[in-house]
């Protein structure tokens, strides 16, 4: 693949070649982990450089934004509360159905475990380390809880973010009240 370049009046060959090299310089980089990426295009330089302070900054900060797989084999924490099992707390909320019950588990990710977002193989982890049987179809739950209830807002890729909604939800409104 070349750039075509049009001369402008009076311009020679060696100011073309330093103009295509300059095209040819240009490179486009994604970097993508989880939820996490680097996107640069200019100059190799440019990118280079960028790329690699934005991995250093990323590499050195403290992780907030961490995908499920990343900490599934830690217990649960909060600095505000005791420690409870993933399957005492769904038992406690006691949720009815799987849009409920992904948006719970969402809303367990996102406060014990610093999981800011949730794909298909995270929610199914989930559903596993809860004891409960996993959905057939995880992203449609998602999706579902979405447009009929806003609990969760997809970022695209196959990934949803619990909203303020889905919080609201789980924290104040489970377990349901029996009447």
């Amino acid at each position: 693949m070349g750039a075509y370049m049009t001369p402008t009046p009076g311009e020679g060959a060696s100011t073309r070649r330093r103009k295509e090299s300059r095209v040819a310089e240009s490179v486009r980089l994604r970097v993508q982990r989880g939820s996490y990426s680097i996107e640069a295009e200019g100059p190799t330089e440019f990118v280079e450089r960028h790329v690699k302070t934005e991995l250093e900054s990323w590499l050195a900060a403290p992780h907030e934004r961490r995908d499920v797989a990343e900490v599934q084999s830690r217990e649960p924490h909060s600095n505000d509360a005791p420690a409870v099992r993933l399957k005492d707390f769904v038992k406690e909320k006691g949720p009815s159905g799987h849009p409920e019950t992904a948006t719970l588990l969402a809303y367990w990710a996102k406060e014990r475990e610093g999981v800011a977002s949730l794909g298909k193989e995270a929610l199914e982890d989930l559903y596993k380390r809860a004891g409960l049987k996993r959905p057939t179809n995880p992203l449609n739950i998602m999706a579902k809880a979405a447009s009929a209830n806003a609990w969760f807002r997809s970022l695209g890729d196959g990934r949803y973010e619990l909203t303020s909604t889905g919080e609201d939800h789980v924290s104040l409104d489970l377990p349901k009240s029996k009447k």
